[in-house]
Protein backbone atom coordinates (compact mmCIF):
# COMPACT_ATOMS: atom_id res chain seq x y z
CA UNK A 1 0.00 0.00 0.00
CA UNK A 2 2.81 2.19 -0.49
CA UNK A 3 2.12 5.43 -2.58
CA UNK A 4 -1.20 5.60 -1.96
CA UNK A 5 -3.13 8.64 -2.68
CA UNK A 6 -6.19 9.60 -1.39
CA UNK A 7 -8.61 13.36 -1.45
CA UNK A 8 -9.49 15.09 1.15
CA UNK A 9 -13.54 15.96 1.86
CA UNK A 10 -15.03 18.04 3.75
CA UNK A 11 -18.22 17.24 5.98
CA UNK A 12 -20.08 19.64 7.56
CA UNK A 13 -19.25 23.10 8.07
CA UNK A 14 -14.95 22.18 9.45
CA UNK A 15 -14.62 18.65 9.20
CA UNK A 16 -12.69 17.35 6.89
CA UNK A 17 -11.78 13.41 6.13
CA UNK A 18 -9.91 11.29 4.57
CA UNK A 19 -10.98 6.93 3.37
CA UNK A 20 -8.57 4.38 4.54
CA UNK A 21 -7.76 1.52 2.12
CA UNK A 22 -10.40 -1.16 2.51
CA UNK A 23 -7.34 -3.89 2.73
CA UNK A 24 -6.12 -2.53 5.75
CA UNK A 25 -8.96 -1.44 7.12
CA UNK A 26 -10.29 -5.29 7.36
CA UNK A 27 -6.82 -6.40 7.89
CA UNK A 28 -6.96 -4.40 11.47
CA UNK A 29 -10.67 -5.33 12.02
CA UNK A 30 -12.01 -1.47 11.32
CA UNK A 31 -15.51 -0.76 10.58
CA UNK A 32 -18.12 1.98 11.25
CA UNK A 33 -17.88 3.18 14.79
CA UNK A 34 -14.15 1.62 15.73
CA UNK A 35 -11.95 3.80 17.35
CA UNK A 36 -8.69 4.09 16.44
CA UNK A 37 -5.25 6.18 17.83
CA UNK A 38 -3.58 8.80 15.87
CA UNK A 39 -0.38 10.30 16.13
CA UNK A 40 0.46 13.73 15.45
CA UNK A 41 3.52 15.64 14.11
CA UNK A 42 4.75 17.92 12.31
CA UNK A 43 3.69 16.98 8.93
CA UNK A 44 2.69 13.51 9.62
CA UNK A 45 -0.41 11.92 10.74
CA UNK A 46 -0.12 8.48 11.94
CA UNK A 47 -3.31 6.17 12.37
CA UNK A 48 -2.43 3.47 14.67
CA UNK A 49 -5.35 0.06 13.28
CA UNK A 50 -4.56 -1.58 17.09
CA UNK A 51 -4.92 0.23 19.72
CA UNK A 52 -3.62 -1.37 22.79
CA UNK A 53 -6.24 -3.43 24.52
CA UNK A 54 -5.62 -5.53 27.72
CA UNK A 55 -2.84 -5.66 29.70
CA UNK A 56 0.79 -7.34 29.03
CA UNK A 57 1.78 -10.41 31.77
CA UNK A 58 5.00 -11.98 31.53
CA UNK A 59 5.96 -15.20 33.72
CA UNK A 60 9.17 -16.06 34.66
CA UNK A 61 10.87 -19.13 35.99
CA UNK A 62 13.79 -17.39 38.58
CA UNK A 63 17.39 -18.19 38.07
CA UNK A 64 19.44 -18.89 41.25
CA UNK A 65 22.19 -16.73 39.70
CA UNK A 66 21.36 -13.38 40.79
CA UNK A 67 22.65 -11.58 37.56
CA UNK A 68 20.71 -13.52 35.09
CA UNK A 69 17.20 -13.24 37.21
CA UNK A 70 17.81 -9.81 37.05
CA UNK A 71 18.25 -9.76 33.73
CA UNK A 72 15.17 -11.31 32.92
CA UNK A 73 12.83 -9.21 35.29
CA UNK A 74 14.78 -5.91 33.53
CA UNK A 75 13.92 -7.65 30.08
CA UNK A 76 10.11 -7.81 30.66
CA UNK A 77 9.89 -4.25 32.53
CA UNK A 78 11.87 -3.09 29.64
CA UNK A 79 9.20 -4.13 26.95
CA UNK A 80 6.24 -2.49 28.73
CA UNK A 81 5.08 -5.61 30.87
CA UNK A 82 1.90 -4.53 33.31
CA UNK A 83 2.66 -7.33 35.46
CA UNK A 84 5.48 -9.96 35.97
CA UNK A 85 5.01 -13.34 37.58
CA UNK A 86 7.99 -14.25 38.93
CA UNK A 87 7.96 -18.51 39.60
CA UNK A 88 10.77 -19.08 42.38
CA UNK A 89 12.60 -22.43 42.69
CA UNK A 90 13.84 -21.45 46.25
CA UNK A 91 13.96 -19.03 48.97
CA UNK A 92 16.88 -17.06 47.81
CA UNK A 93 15.37 -16.19 44.62
CA UNK A 94 12.44 -14.32 46.37
CA UNK A 95 15.48 -12.48 48.00
CA UNK A 96 17.11 -11.36 44.82
CA UNK A 97 13.83 -10.34 43.80
CA UNK A 98 13.07 -7.95 46.90
CA UNK A 99 16.73 -6.63 46.47
CA UNK A 100 16.22 -5.03 43.14
CA UNK A 101 12.40 -4.24 42.88
CA UNK A 102 13.48 -1.07 43.64
CA UNK A 103 15.13 -0.96 40.61
CA UNK A 104 11.65 -0.60 38.62
CA UNK A 105 10.39 1.95 39.26
CA UNK A 106 6.04 2.46 39.45
CA UNK A 107 6.03 -1.69 39.69
CA UNK A 108 4.53 -3.03 43.41
CA UNK A 109 4.60 -6.80 44.94
CA UNK A 110 1.12 -7.42 45.09
CA UNK A 111 0.81 -10.96 45.06
CA UNK A 112 3.45 -13.40 47.31
CA UNK A 113 3.30 -17.09 48.02
CA UNK A 114 5.89 -19.89 48.38
CA UNK A 115 5.55 -20.68 45.12
CA UNK A 116 5.55 -16.97 43.02
CA UNK A 117 5.04 -13.20 43.02
CA UNK A 118 3.49 -10.51 40.68
CA UNK A 119 4.89 -8.34 40.05
CA UNK A 120 2.63 -4.95 39.00
CA UNK A 121 2.80 -1.86 37.73
CA UNK A 122 0.45 0.52 39.60
CA UNK A 123 1.58 4.08 38.38
CA UNK A 124 1.40 4.95 34.36
CA UNK A 125 4.25 6.52 32.35
CA UNK A 126 2.88 9.73 31.54
CA UNK A 127 4.27 11.67 28.40
CA UNK A 128 6.27 14.23 29.40
CA UNK A 129 7.84 12.15 32.01
CA UNK A 130 10.76 11.28 30.08
CA UNK A 131 12.43 14.28 29.26
CA UNK A 132 11.96 15.32 33.03
CA UNK A 133 14.01 11.71 33.94
CA UNK A 134 16.35 12.35 31.65
CA UNK A 135 17.56 15.47 32.59
CA UNK A 136 17.77 14.07 36.10
CA UNK A 137 19.90 11.10 34.76
CA UNK A 138 22.03 13.61 32.69
CA UNK A 139 22.41 15.63 36.18
CA UNK A 140 23.24 13.12 37.90
CA UNK A 141 26.44 11.69 36.15
CA UNK A 142 27.63 14.99 35.84
CA UNK A 143 27.44 15.17 39.43
CA UNK A 144 29.34 11.97 39.96
CA UNK A 145 32.34 13.28 37.99
CA UNK A 146 32.52 16.13 39.80
CA UNK A 147 31.95 13.83 43.15
CA UNK A 148 34.85 12.23 41.73
CA UNK A 149 37.31 14.95 41.11
CA UNK A 150 36.56 16.57 44.64
CA UNK A 151 37.30 13.41 46.47
CA UNK A 152 40.40 12.91 44.62
CA UNK A 153 41.59 16.81 45.43
CA UNK A 154 40.83 16.68 49.22
CA UNK A 155 42.02 12.86 48.95
CA UNK A 156 38.50 12.24 50.78
CA UNK A 157 37.94 8.03 50.66
CA UNK A 158 34.77 8.14 52.71
CA UNK A 159 33.14 10.83 50.08
CA UNK A 160 33.22 8.16 47.14
CA UNK A 161 30.05 6.26 49.53
CA UNK A 162 28.34 9.14 47.55
CA UNK A 163 29.07 8.48 44.34
CA UNK A 164 28.20 4.87 44.61
CA UNK A 165 24.62 6.19 45.76
CA UNK A 166 24.32 8.28 42.89
CA UNK A 167 25.06 5.43 40.73
CA UNK A 168 22.34 2.91 41.78
CA UNK A 169 19.94 6.12 40.88
CA UNK A 170 21.51 6.33 37.68
CA UNK A 171 20.62 2.74 37.66
CA UNK A 172 16.52 3.03 38.47
CA UNK A 173 16.37 6.09 35.88
CA UNK A 174 18.15 4.19 33.04
CA UNK A 175 15.52 1.25 33.56
CA UNK A 176 13.11 3.63 34.09
CA UNK A 177 14.32 5.48 30.37
CA UNK A 178 14.55 2.21 28.87
CA UNK A 179 10.82 1.25 29.66
CA UNK A 180 9.63 4.73 27.98
CA UNK A 181 11.53 4.20 25.13
CA UNK A 182 10.44 0.77 24.27
CA UNK A 183 6.81 1.08 25.55
CA UNK A 184 5.70 4.48 24.90
CA UNK A 185 8.28 6.07 22.67
CA UNK A 186 6.60 5.79 19.70
CA UNK A 187 3.74 8.22 20.23
CA UNK A 188 6.61 10.83 21.29
CA UNK A 189 9.58 10.06 19.76
CA UNK A 190 10.39 9.78 15.78
CA UNK A 191 13.21 7.49 16.42
CA UNK A 192 12.93 6.09 20.00
CA UNK A 193 15.81 3.16 19.11
CA UNK A 194 17.91 6.77 19.24
CA UNK A 195 16.82 7.57 22.81
CA UNK A 196 17.38 4.13 23.84
CA UNK A 197 20.80 4.47 23.10
CA UNK A 198 21.27 7.50 24.55
CA UNK A 199 20.57 6.61 28.06
CA UNK A 200 22.42 3.49 27.74
CA UNK A 201 24.94 5.35 27.08
CA UNK A 202 24.81 7.95 29.76
CA UNK A 203 24.39 4.62 32.49
CA UNK A 204 27.70 3.62 30.75
CA UNK A 205 29.79 6.90 31.92
CA UNK A 206 28.28 6.67 34.68
CA UNK A 207 29.71 3.24 35.36
CA UNK A 208 32.94 3.92 34.44
CA UNK A 209 32.63 7.13 36.98
CA UNK A 210 32.01 4.55 39.68
CA UNK A 211 33.95 2.20 38.80
CA UNK A 212 37.31 4.32 38.70
CA UNK A 213 35.97 4.79 42.46
CA UNK A 214 35.61 1.99 43.66
CA UNK A 215 39.16 0.82 42.63
CA UNK A 216 40.75 3.85 44.69
CA UNK A 217 38.48 2.69 47.84
CA UNK A 218 39.21 -0.88 47.62
CA UNK A 219 42.81 0.21 47.63
CA UNK A 220 42.89 3.25 49.36
CA UNK A 221 45.61 4.93 47.18
CA UNK A 222 44.85 8.24 46.57
CA UNK A 223 47.61 9.35 44.33
CA UNK A 224 47.53 10.99 41.08
CA UNK A 225 49.59 13.03 38.78
CA UNK A 226 48.59 16.86 38.30
CA UNK A 227 48.43 15.65 34.65
CA UNK A 228 45.56 12.69 35.65
CA UNK A 229 43.61 15.35 37.55
CA UNK A 230 44.08 17.75 34.58
CA UNK A 231 42.47 14.61 32.30
CA UNK A 232 39.67 13.81 34.70
CA UNK A 233 39.04 17.46 34.85
CA UNK A 234 38.80 18.02 31.12
CA UNK A 235 36.23 14.61 30.83
CA UNK A 236 34.22 15.81 33.22
CA UNK A 237 33.67 19.44 31.34
CA UNK A 238 33.79 16.98 28.16
CA UNK A 239 30.48 15.84 29.76
CA UNK A 240 28.84 18.97 30.34
CA UNK A 241 29.26 20.16 26.89
CA UNK A 242 27.73 16.90 25.47
CA UNK A 243 24.78 17.91 27.92
CA UNK A 244 24.70 21.34 26.72
CA UNK A 245 24.83 19.91 23.00
CA UNK A 246 21.39 18.11 24.06
CA UNK A 247 19.74 20.85 25.21
CA UNK A 248 20.75 23.56 22.84
CA UNK A 249 22.02 21.91 19.51
CA UNK A 250 24.23 23.60 17.29
CA UNK A 251 25.19 22.34 14.20
CA UNK A 252 28.13 24.50 14.39
CA UNK A 253 29.44 22.72 17.83
CA UNK A 254 29.52 19.72 16.21
CA UNK A 255 33.41 20.07 14.99
CA UNK A 256 34.48 21.53 17.79
CA UNK A 257 33.10 18.36 20.26
CA UNK A 258 34.90 16.36 17.55
CA UNK A 259 38.01 17.74 17.72
CA UNK A 260 37.67 18.02 21.76
CA UNK A 261 37.63 14.10 21.36
CA UNK A 262 40.26 14.15 19.34
CA UNK A 263 42.73 15.89 22.20
CA UNK A 264 41.71 13.77 24.56
CA UNK A 265 42.28 10.65 23.09
CA UNK A 266 45.86 12.13 22.69
CA UNK A 267 46.51 13.58 26.15
CA UNK A 268 45.17 10.07 27.46
CA UNK A 269 47.70 8.47 25.05
CA UNK A 270 50.72 10.78 26.04
CA UNK A 271 50.01 10.01 29.89
CA UNK A 272 50.34 6.04 29.10
CA UNK A 273 54.19 6.49 28.92
CA UNK A 274 54.41 8.51 32.10
CA UNK A 275 52.39 7.72 34.95
CA UNK A 276 52.76 4.59 37.48
CA UNK A 277 51.23 1.76 37.02
CA UNK A 278 48.82 2.60 39.48
CA UNK A 279 47.49 5.36 37.43
CA UNK A 280 47.11 3.11 34.28
CA UNK A 281 43.67 1.77 35.30
CA UNK A 282 42.46 4.81 35.56
CA UNK A 283 43.77 6.37 32.24
CA UNK A 284 42.34 3.57 30.42
CA UNK A 285 38.93 4.43 32.38
CA UNK A 286 39.08 7.95 31.68
CA UNK A 287 39.71 6.87 27.89
CA UNK A 288 36.69 4.60 28.20
CA UNK A 289 34.71 8.09 29.60
CA UNK A 290 35.62 10.03 27.06
CA UNK A 291 35.04 7.50 24.12
CA UNK A 292 31.41 7.20 25.65
CA UNK A 293 30.78 10.75 25.66
CA UNK A 294 31.73 11.09 22.09
CA UNK A 295 29.58 8.49 21.26
CA UNK A 296 26.52 10.09 23.12
CA UNK A 297 27.30 12.91 21.38
CA UNK A 298 27.17 11.13 17.89
CA UNK A 299 24.07 9.88 19.21
CA UNK A 300 22.08 12.84 20.30
CA UNK A 301 23.02 14.37 16.47
CA UNK A 302 21.56 12.28 15.08
CA UNK A 303 18.30 12.58 17.41
CA UNK A 304 18.40 16.23 16.45
CA UNK A 305 18.94 15.65 12.32
CA UNK A 306 15.92 12.87 12.81
CA UNK A 307 13.75 15.41 14.94
CA UNK A 308 14.51 19.20 12.71
CA UNK A 309 15.97 18.00 9.46
CA UNK A 310 16.12 21.26 8.64
CA UNK A 311 17.89 22.63 11.63
CA UNK A 312 20.83 20.26 10.69
CA UNK A 313 20.90 20.96 6.52
CA UNK A 314 18.71 18.01 5.32
CA UNK A 315 16.42 19.40 2.53
CA UNK A 316 13.88 16.95 0.82
CA UNK A 317 13.07 17.66 -2.72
Amino acid sequence: MIGLRRKINKVGKDTLTVSLPKDWALKNGLKKGTEVEIDVKDHTLTVFGKMKTGEKTVEIEAQDDPESLFRLVRASYFQGADEIKVKFKNKNSMELVEKHLDYFIGFEVIERTSAYWILRSIADIREGEFEKVLKRLFNLVGSMGIYLYESYKKGKLNTFDHIYKLELTVNKLYIFCSRYTNSSGWKQFKTPTLYYILVQKLESIADAFESISQHYTETKRMKMTEQTMKLLEHVIQYFHDMQEHYYNFSIEKFPELFASKTELTKKSSRLYKTVSREELLLISKLMDAIILVWDAISNIFDIKAAENPEGVGIFQK
